[in-house]
């Protein structure tokens, strides 16, 4: 597979041949050390697509259960995200806002940050990358995600 941001410098032009990850051959522009990250970033989206999609959370005894509501009875940041993600495969937007409404809101924001990486393997997308992952910007959700973990318990 050849990405478009990669340099495109061929290993028989300059004579130089490097070893990539396990010892395996790679061309100097890194593309073996590119890809790897990305499929495993894709290999990941793929199962929980398909684990989400095959599996109700609000009725199986497998998925994980938040330990915080639990011993407390308050609700986390994160709880009820595995029931959203499920109702969201299913085309459910308005039950997926009931279960966790910061995490549909913000999933354009966590998309961008997945394609930024995706971006930094493939070598492009400076400006991209620079913007979705400032740190300003990381430690703006940061603090979104705390006061959501702080206003949903004061709503209930």
């Amino acid at each position: 597979i050849k990405a478009h941001c990669i340099n495109p410098v061929d290993s028989r032009e300059t004579g130089m041949e490097k070893k990539g990850i396990n010892g395996q051959r790679t061309t100097g522009n890194g593309q073996a050390s590119a890809i790897f990250p990305i499929l495993l970033i894709a290999a990941f989206a793929a199962g929980i697509i398909i684990f989400y999609t095959l599996i109700d959370p609000s009725l199986h005894i497998w998925t994980l259960k938040c330990p915080l509501h639990l011993l407390t009875g308050l609700d986390c940041p994160v709880c009820g995200l595995q029931r959203a993600i499920h109702a969201l495969l299913y085309g459910d937007i308005e039950l997926s806002l009931k279960y966790n409404a910061f995490f549909v809101i913000s999933l354009p924001y966590l998309i961008a940050l997945t394609v930024a990486e995706v971006m930094k393997h493939l070598r492009c997308g400076n400006t991209f990358r620079k913007w979705v992952c400032h740190p300003l910007a990381i430690k703006a959700y940061i603090a979104l995600c705390i006061a959501w973990g702080i206003l949903r318990n004061l709503l209930i």
